[in-house]
Formats: structure tokens, sequence, C-alpha cells
């Protein structure tokens, strides 16, 4: 039965005990209900229901793979619906270009919240649709089917601008402008399905603008790479049209060496510590410091445009 969340009085937040094994264990049915109070307390105005949300099953790794197709296709209907233009990266459309998205974990070890079990949905949209996006990611989140849609890319390093030929990637007071064209979807098989994905070329370099690479993108990345030199995998785009990336990843290098140094070191202790601990580093500081960037770029964006709309200037792009 669908939750209307903000039916939900005060509720106090306890971490609750538990190694995540088992969707109907004690520590998943206290979790999500502490995901549902953090929803209610951000005012969410419409519950899952409202979005088609609470409609699918949870349980095993196998019902969960069953089902996510089925909650994507969700999102992409309400995306359509509502007129925002969008694409899907990261693992899931790493995973649908290269084998169809059979590589995805729907069993992650060690998760903290029934949402980080199973891969997240890294979205690409407008920094103008945002609010409205990220009310459905609180419902989805909050749903019978708990799926978590990631719009960090797009609030902090991707300025997606459809509609104008370019886009911009962002970092604090780095800004590089890049074609927009790059970032629009393909259709990519996936678990029997069709998800509108970024051109692979255009992911590759996504993935290497970051600078620092997990050892769980590796195989992904290696797969990208290997496929489009061997012709397995065509892309509308050459290494060429994508030099914007390497030049931000360049100038947030220089600008920021100790933020890049800081993430180098990060990375490698999440990749040393076994899986449940790195987990549990992800879900209770990842996470949080996330939500901070998240806020000190709205911050500056704000601050940005309020300087030029009063001095009609630019924001610094190097």
């Amino acid at each position: 039965m669908a939750l209307a969340v903000n039916s939900l009085g005060p509720f106090s937040d306890v971490q609750q005990p538990g190694d995540g094994s088992g969707r109907g264990g004690p520590a998943y049915f206290n979790i999500g209900t502490r995901v549902q109070a953090c929803c209610a307390k951000l005012g969410i105005e419409r519950t899952a229901a409202a979005y088609g949300l609470a409609c699918l099953p949870g349980g095993t790794s196998m019902d969960w793979r069953s089902s996510f197709p089925a909650r994507l296709a969700g999102l992409e209907q309400w995306l359509a619906n509502d007129q925002i233009p969008y694409a899907v990266f990261g693992s899931v459309a790493a995973a649908a270009w290269t084998d169809q998205g059979m590589s995805l974990d729907f069993d992650r070890p060690g998760a903290r919240d029934p949402a980080e079990r199973i891969p997240d949905i890294d979205l690409l949209v407008p920094r103008s649709s945002l609010d409205k996006v990220k009310r459905y990611a609180r419902a989805a989140r909050c749903s019978e089917f708990p799926v978590s849609i990631d719009t960090f890319w797009s609030e902090c390093w991707i300025d997606f601008r459809p509609g104008s030929q370019f886009s911009f990637l962002t970092h604090h007071t780095v800004r590089i402008p890049v074609l927009t064209e790059l970032f629009a979807p393909s259709l990519a098989p996936l678990l029997g399905q069709e998800v509108s994905a970024v051109d692979p070329r255009t992911l590759l370099h996504i993935y290497a603008a970051v600078g620092v690479a997990r050892r769980k993108d590796v195989p992904r990345t290696t797969a990208l790479t290997d496929a489009l030199a061997s012709g397995a995998l065509a892309s509308r785009f050459a290494d060429h049209d994508c030099e914007a990336f390497t030049s931000f990843m360049t100038a947030r290098r220089r600008r920021y060496p100790l933020c890049f140094a800081a993430k180098r070191a990060w990375v490698v202790l999440l990749d040393t510590l076994p899986p449940g601990m790195s987990a549990a580093l992800n879900h209770h500081v990842q996470l949080p410091a996330n939500k901070v960037f998240r806020t000190l770029h709205r911050c500056r964006d704000r601050l940005s445009r309020r300087c030029k709309e009063q001095v009609g200037t630019q924001p610094e792009v190097v």
C-alpha cells in the first residue's frame, strides 16, 4: 500500500543495526521507515503512488533484476510526459552498451539502504528541471521498489543546455564549453528493453573526466574502449569531438590540486577496504559530502548569476 508521506509525524532519526542481508530483515524495515521519514521532512508534495511508483514488488536480486527495467521505463515515461530532456549515463548506460545490462549488480554487498543494493540511475537533465526531478527521485527512493536516481553531475559538473549549441562542464570557477550534441541520447538495449543513454564515446570521456577511477569502473571503461576500438560499438563522435572533457579534467587538476589529491586518497581507501566497510563509508561519508558539495555549488551558481545580472559580466571560463 502506498504511504502518503505527508501523513508522517515527527520521526526519531535512529540508525538501526544490521548487515543489510535479507530484504525482509529488521535492518531494511527500519532503514526504509527512516528514509520515508526523511522524505517527509523534505516536504514531498506527492506520494510515491501519485508518480506510479508503488506498484512493483521487491524481493530477491532476481526479482529486482526483473523489476528494474520497469522502474527505469516509468522514470523515462514521466520525463517524457513532463517534457524534460534527459540522458542516462553511468553504470546503467555502460552496461547497456557493452553487455545489454547483464553485468549490472542487483545484490551489492554491505548495502545500508535498500536503494543502495541495486545500481544507481545517473541522470543528466537541465538545471532548470532539477527541483522537479529531485522530487520524483525522493518519491522513487521511498517507493515499494526503492531506486536511487542520482543528479549529482547535473547539479555540479554538467550544465546541460538542450536547445543551445553549447553546454558547460563546471566545477566551482572552472567552466568549459562543450558541444550539447555530445549529450544527445541514443537507444541502448538493457535487460530486454531500451534505455535513452548518452553516446558510448561521450560516456567513456565522462568517466575519464573524473580523473580518478574506481576499481569497479575499470571493467566498464575497458569494455567501452575495446568495443569502440573493434567497431562492435558505433559512435556518432570521434575522440577529438570530446576534447572539452580532457580540458575540464586538466583545469580542475590545475585549479584544485588538493581536491584531486583528496579524491585520489578517498578512492584508494574505498578500493582497499572490504566491500561491506566500503559501502558503509560511502553511505555515511560520501553521500553526506555530496550533499554539502551540491549546496556549495548552488550558492556559488546563484551568486554568479546575481553578479552577471548586476555587472553584466560572464562567469570565468578556463
